[in-house]
Formats: structure tokens, sequence, C-alpha cells
């Protein structure tokens, strides 16, 4: 029994077949990439001289985790057909040097920062975050605190968080609060929208 990728064998094992209906595992170690990819997948079976295998069944596979620093809009993964099968879940940076960092969301909103939504350390707070509501939707801020050797954010919530986000680091020392734009490295995090169990027949 062999799992097929893109034409290619990619795993086979020895199967001894009982009566009835048999559950057969063959693993992959899916390439890793900075993008959404998709992959064309097939079981072949090899019974002495004659060869079957299935139909197609197509695989998305996407980067759970991206690194941006500059302008960005986050948006949802699609695969080739133009449907989500993953969503920004989290959005989270650290900065170890002087400033402090000030975070707006899509709609203008300020979330983290001196007289922001959020300008403290949540780490006392039940849980260690603070809940707040923006354009009707609610979002999770886990905040370091400016103080904090390592100053760090993270920002969840259950209805993604699209949307052109502005994370910027300020010079607390300046009177004019100068922002450094485009140098802060923020990750963003994606999860996998649920998918249908795919069934293929074999071809014949």
């Amino acid at each position: 029994m062999s799992l097929v990728v893109d034409g290619n064998k990619v795993s086979s094992k020895p199967v001894l077949f009982t009566r009835g209906q048999n559950r057969i595992g063959l693993e992959w170690s899916i390439p890793k990439t900075s993008d959404a990819t998709s992959y064309k997948t097939q079981t072949m079976l090899e019974v002495y001289d004659k060869s079957y295998i299935t139909g197609v069944a197509t695989l998305n596979t996407f980067a759970r985790t991206k690194i941006v620093s500059e302008s960005y809009s986050i948006a949802p993964v699609a695969d080739e057909l133009g449907s989500i099968i993953a969503k920004p879940a989290m959005i989270y940076s650290s900065n170890d040097s002087a400033g402090q960092f000030r975070v707006i969301s899509p709609d203008g909103t300020c979330v983290i920062g001196v007289g922001c939504l959020v300008d403290e350390s949540t780490l006392l707070h039940r849980g260690g975050i603070d809940s707040v509501l923006i354009d009707g939707h609610i979002y999770r801020v886990r905040y370091s605190g400016a103080e904090s050797p390592l100053e760090r954010f993270s920002i969840t919530s259950l209805d993604s968080v699209l949307g052109e986000w502005n994370v910027t680091i300020e010079d607390k020392s300046s009177e004019f609060m100068a922002a450094a734009a485009g140098d802060v490295p923020v990750k963003i995090q994606y999860r996998a929208e649920p998918s249908p169990l795919i069934t293929v027949g074999m071809e014949e």
C-alpha cells in the first residue's frame, strides 16, 4: 500500500488484509512552506502483478505562523478555488529595545499603549488577559507592560484578527513620541477551518 502525492510515491508499507474493512495509516511529512500549497493525493494498492489506485483528493496546507514587518493587512488563507482554509487567530510581538508598543486596530482604536484601552500589564488580571470590545468584536489582550525587560503582547479573537493592524514602537523620551513604523516584526498565527471528511473510490 502506498501514498502517492503529485504522482510520486512518498510512503509505502506492506499490509496483511483481513476480512471486512481495514484501516491503514500512511505517514508523510508535509514540506514546510511560507505560503498556502495544494497537493494531489492518491492511495495505490499493489497486489502481485496488479495495481489499483484511488481517485485524487486535494490536500490544502498553509503556514501556521507568518512574520511581517512592514505595512500589511491580515487576511484569511484560501485554496485554489477561493475557499477559506485558515483564519488568523492571533497576532503577537516582543520588544527588547527602548520605546513602547502602540497597537492600533483596523477601525482606528488604540488597543495597547499610553492612553489606550490597555496601557499597563495584564498579568495580574484573571488568566493574565484583558478583554476589550472593538467594533462589535471581543479581543483578548495579553500584555507584559512597558516596564517589563521584554515587552510583549498578544491579541486573539474567536472571530479572527482580520484587517490592517498598525504596530509601532514609540520613543518614550520624545515629547511627541515619534513612531518607528515598519521596524517591528509581528507574528501572525493561523487556525485551520473545519474541513469535511473526503472519501474517494478506486479509478476504473
